[in-house]
This record gives C-alpha cells, sequence and structure tokens, in this order.
C-alpha cells in the first residue's frame, strides 16, 4: 500500500509488482494517480489521503510505504495507518521531518510501541539517490521483513524435542 503517487512510486510500484506484490496506490492527485495507474499498479485510489485510507482496513500482510509530497500529508497518513493491523510501516522524509511527524502522532494518542517501529528513514541504508535505487532500497527492506515475519521460530520443549 502506497501512500502517494510521486516520482518515487513508480519504480516502487513496477518492483513490488515484479516481485509479486499486489500494490495498491493512494493518490490526491488525478494527474499523479494517472501515473500510478500507467506504472501498472493493481488499485488506485484517487482521493483524499484521510477518505483513501478509510478504505484500506489493513491486515498482518500489509505493507505500507508513505512516500507523500509533504510532513502534513504523512501524518495524516501514519495517524490512520498506526491503528490499523500492519507487517510494515515506512515512511520517507528528512529526519527533522520525521521527527515532527512522529512527534505529532504521538501527541494524538499513537501508540509509542507501533511508532518506535516505524522504518524510517525508509529502506537499506545503501546510499541511494535516484528514485530508483530508493525503490530498491525500500523494496529490500520490504523483503528483509517479510521473511523474518515468515520465518518460524523453533521452540526448544525442555526434553530436547522441537515444535
Amino acid at each position: 500500500m502506497i501512500c502517494g503517487g510521486g516520482h518515487v512510486s513508480m519504480p516502487i510500484i513496477q518492483l513490488g509488482r515484479q516481485i509479486g506484490c499486489y500494490v495498491t496506490v493512494l493518490e490526491d492527485r488525478p494527474k499523479f494517480a494517472d501515473n500510478a495507474r500507467r506504472a501498472g499498479a493493481d488499485k488506485v485510489i484517487c482521493d483524499t489521503f484521510e477518505a483513501g485510507l478509510e478504505q484500506i482496513p489493513g491486515d498482518s500482510d500489509t505493507f505500507f510505504v508513505i512516500v507523500t509530497r509533504g510532513h502534513v500529508y504523512d501524518r495524516i497518513c501514519l495517524e490512520s495507518i498506526v491503528r490499523k493491523p500492519h507487517a510494515y510501516i515506512g515512511m520517507m522524509g528528512s529526519h527533522r521531518r520525521v521527527a515532527q511527524v512522529k512527534h505529532s502522532v504521538l501527541e494524538n494518542g499513537a501508540d509509542p510501541q507501533v511508532i518506535s517501529q516505524l522504518h524510517s528513514p525508509i529502506g537499506l541504508d545503501i546510499k541511494a539517490e535516484t528514485p530508483e535505487e530508493i525503490a530498491i532500497s525500500i523494496m529490500a527492506e520490504i523483503i528483509q521483513v517479510r521473511i523474518r515475519i515468515n520465518e518460524e521460530p523453533v521452540i526448544r520443549m525442555k526434553s530436547g524435542m522441537q515444535s
């Protein structure tokens, strides 16, 4: 689930589809929503971030990527998403911008434990610069989290048996 349909979203959409993800994009600007459709998104919601996120219930397999055009929209998205079931929440932005958004969301009653699990800066630290490189770092982090979630820990019983 990608919040924002700007230049970084396009390669995220394409990479997500290539690795078998169902990609939904939420964008409030019709021109950018059309770009997301052309990039191959499975579903595009062109609506306000508030109304669009009301349509997304989230679940334990939902990976939320927040790449909007400003901290106001980041905050709106994060406030809604932290209250939904999810596997991952990542948000793009400078350390200062992210700190401001997190502070605001916490002041509005978000669970500090959920906020502490926010992946930001989003993506693996590979010194990415271009939208395509940033998308690769984001998708690599999502793959890493997905694999970690799907690994079932082995529980060792006192008798040495495994379950």
